[in-house]
């Protein structure tokens, strides 16, 4: 008489009749490395110079109408820009398994926002100014 095969595996090299792998054969096996995501805090950074220049720009160097309309975009429109690509980086990160975030980053991003609000109304104050002159 032959001898059946096994149903449920014993005996054989393949399935649940096999023995458990060695101990080193399991730490020989990669492992995934998790890593550890931030915020883009370069985005931010530019962001408030740019506000800042702009502030600048429109306070300090806008007595003419054209300079303070560059405050006014530099404060506005490329400032915001680049913290809303900041809010966008930010926000793909936390999707991430593991997320920090340093305890100064949303003082920070407030900051930003109050300079490049006080640009903007600034520089538009001056513009409203030299355009009521014209």
């Amino acid at each position: 008489m032959a001898s059946s095969p096994d149903p449920f595996g014993y005996g054989n090299d393949r399935g649940f009749g096999s023995p458990p792998p060695s101990p080193r054969a399991l730490d020989s096996q990669p492992t995934s490395s998790l890593s550890v995501a931030g915020p883009p805090t370069l985005y931010l950074i530019a962001s408030g110079v740019l506000a800042f220049i702009g502030l600048i720009v429109g306070a300090v160097l806008g007595a003419s109408g054209p300079v303070a309309v560059v405050g006014w975009v530099l404060a506005g429109p490329v400032a915001i820009g680049v913290l809303s690509a900041f809010t966008l980086l930010d926000t793909n990160r936390r999707a991430r398994p593991v997320y920090t975030e340093p305890t100064w980053m949303k003082p920070a991003y407030w900051a930003v926002l109050v300079i490049a609000a006080t640009g903007i109304i600034v520089c538009a104050l001056r513009i409203a100014d030299w355009i009521g002159r014209l």
